[in-house]
């Protein structure tokens, strides 16, 4: 992978994959030399933003408005995903560890329709991945 594409989100075709249903959406974390699949809801309305949460840490996380006042994605476990479908609007979102007062990370978001928002968690932090789309990976 060239250095252009080393941060980027990678999309794979599940026509290459074995086991592997197509519309499926898998995140391959890659942590400590060892791969980790985690599954994702579908993308299945377009009209709507799709916000991800996905957790490759040890801790349950959830996602809410920056100041913790409302959950928007809740009790994701270790090595899991959540979704929520929304309505487009600007604001700051942050990731908490389930039952913490003060955010991991915070992100000021502009949805817009049709876009998927997914917040990842790993051992180094939290990074929002938006519409980076880097080569198919064959």
């Amino acid at each position: 992978m060239n250095a252009d594409n080393a941060n980027a989100y990678i999309p794979v075709s599940s026509a290459g994959l074995n086991g592997v249903s197509a519309g499926s959406y898998i995140t391959v974390l890659h942590n400590s030399g060892v791969a980790k699949t985690i599954t994702e809801a579908a993308r299945d309305n377009k009209s709507k933003v799709h916000l991800f949460l996905v957790n490759g840490t040890t801790d349950a996380l959830e996602l809410r408005l920056a100041d913790g006042s409302v959950p928007v994605i809740e009790d994701v476990t270790s090595m899991a995903s959540g979704a929520r479908a929304v309505n487009p609007v600007k604001i700051a979102l942050g990731v908490f560890q389930e039952g913490a007062d003060t955010p991991i990370a915070v992100f000021d978001v502009t949805m817009k329709r049709g876009h998927n928002l997914s917040f990842v968690a790993d051992a180094e932090g939290v990074q929002l991945i938006e519409n980076r789309f880097g080569a198919v990976a064959r």
